[in-house]
């Protein structure tokens, strides 16, 4: 479970770290007052596309007993948004133009054990 987690979470921050996709970002962030639409086709097709993934994943976990999560949704967005915790702001709002492996898999891996302590059945957890 932590490294099917901690692989998912490295592969979105890098992707997420990427010159275009920031840019994508920044544009669409920029445009959506304007063009409302716009910014809700990009969450639909880019957030709420990869939690509904992951919510997939960890509702099998959690029928297996890997994981006691009551809200799968709502743990799934959590754990997107730990993955990106005092990374991917820096990086959008320019504080610093990149990160490397190392501060992605330990940002990543904080993510995953503090996943894991909240929702990792008593076994896994440990």
């Amino acid at each position: 479970m932590r490294g099917v987690l901690l692989n998912f979470g490295c592969r979105l921050i890098e992707m997420m770290s990427r010159p275009d996709t920031l840019a994508q970002v920044r544009t669409v962030i920029a445009a959506s007052a304007k063009f409302p639409q716009l910014g809700r086709a990009f969450y639909q097709a880019g957030p709420c596309f990869g939690a509904s993934r992951l919510s997939d994943y960890m509702r099998r976990m959690n029928e297996e007993g890997v994981l006691r999560i009551a809200d799968i949704d709502r743990a799934a967005w959590q754990f997107l948004d730990l993955c990106q915790a005092g990374t991917f702001k820096p990086l959008l709002f320019c504080m610093v133009d990149e990160l490397s492996a190392g501060e992605i898999e330990a940002g990543v891996r904080a993510a995953v054990e503090v996943f894991m302590a909240a929702y990792g059945a008593p076994a896994v957890a440990d």
